[in-house]
């Protein structure tokens, strides 16, 4: 079958989220679609699509990762979730991309007798250079946490825990672990960019989490020296696309976002990156940034190197139990937080909790106790 002319664009998003699931049959009852009721018609769509399926899929999925078990226990969990609120990102996601000219083409196609194959060429096409645009380039910094199956995974998991309360500590773990490789990533692109770049080498420095959510305007105030040093004093235009969700920054005076059960910081070396003023801190709250630390001054050149952030839990024991530390090489590490009980903002973690030394070179303590004393192993 010749697929008609058919704004693969607009539904790529869309039909990417039925990789690896099977074509089923065309509902029954299509047609050209009525004008004005955009809502209906995008609940239409939604179904044309099989995406109802594909989320409970990816559902079983995020259940057997957070409370491993069998097909019954799965099945059980999943019927006592509230789907409204998973149901409506894929439906906003199909709103944003799917205009009305579309619809008005694309619905009488896959609800029709031949919609199952524009269903499985909608899936070849995705190797088309546009689908990847679609599904990647506008996917990436969107400040929606990465790309859909990510936020997906996120509201699935809320979405869960909220329905079987006793899966909190371990969903909210995984998701702490997720966070802290997603800020890799982000750093990564920030650094890489160079969008700080205080001595204008060409060399781009990290970020604060208020940064890398657009809560703020880059740091640009810049102190030439040995080491030279920026800070917030002066402040460039904020991130026009957030690269990182922006509940991240929200970002307490103590340099805390809360999110998921769990609480994140992130440090950046101070001058020399040695001691105790090895460690700097963003303070919030976004109307008013700062830095803290010995130093409050950010070493430029250290910067383009190394940083470092932690999770650990909002209320330990009941939101979580481990805490977590990752650093520039993207190397995540886990202590099971028994002997420092780090415990929400009352309680955090100082920037030398998980490293052999002090000291912002020290090397993690991989398989060792950590200077907070607990012994912190590698996460795959």
């Amino acid at each position: 079958m010749a697929l008609p002319r058919i704004r693969i664009l607009a539904l790529a998003l869309a039909a990417a989220l039925l990789q690896g699931g099977s074509a089923t049959a065309a509902p029954e009852g299509g047609g050209a679609p009525a004008a004005g009721d955009r809502p209906a018609l995008l609940k239409r769509l939604y179904r044309a699509l099989g995406l109802e399926e594909r989320v409970r899929s990816l559902a079983r999925d995020v259940v057997q990762e957070v409370a491993p078990g069998d097909a019954a226990g799965t099945e059980a969990i999943l019927k006592k979730v509230d789907w409204s609120p998973v149901d409506a990102v894929l439906l906003a996601e199909l709103d944003r991309k799917v205009d009305a000219a579309a619809l008005a083409e694309c619905l009488p196609l896959l609800e029709g007798p031949e919609g199952g194959k524009v269903r499985r060429l909608l899936l070849l096409d995705r190797s088309l250079a546009s689908v990847r645009e679609a599904l990647g380039e506008e996917a990436r910094g969107s400040g929606e946490d990465g790309d859909l199956e990510s936020r997906l995974k996120s509201v699935l998991v809320e979405a869960i825990v909220k329905s079987s309360p006793g899966l909190a500590v371990a969903a909210n773990e995984k998701e702490a672990h997720r966070r802290l490789r997603n800020i890799v990533s982000c750093q990564a692109q920030m650094q890489v960019s160079a969008r700080i770049d205080g001595d204008e080498d060409g060399l781009g420095e990290y970020a604060t989490l208020m940064e890398l959510t657009g809560a703020v305007g880059l740091r640009a105030g810049f102190t030439a020296g040995t080491p030279s040093t920026t800070d917030f004093s002066s402040k460039a235009a904020p991130l026009s696309v957030p690269m990182l969700t922006p509940a991240l920054g929200k970002v307490d005076a103590a340099g805390i976002a809360t999110m998921g059960g769990y609480c994140f910081r992130v440090f950046l070396p101070g001058p020399g990156g040695e001691g105790k003023a090895g460690f700097v801190h963003e303070t919030g709250p976004p109307t008013d940034p700062g830095l803290d630390g010995d130093s409050l001054l950010i070493d430029v050149d250290l910067s383009e190197e190394i940083w470092c952030a932690y999770a650990w839990p909002e209320k330990r024991g009941v939101t979580g139990r481990r805490a977590f530390f990752v650093t520039a090489e993207g190397d995540v590490y886990s202590s099971p937080n028994e002997v420092a009980q780090w415990d929400g903002a009352r309680k955090a973690p100082p920037g030398d909790s998980a490293l052999t030394g002090p000291g912002f070179k020290a090397k993690p303590a991989a398989g060792k106790r950590g200077r907070d004393g607990d012994v912190w192993k590698a996460e795959e």
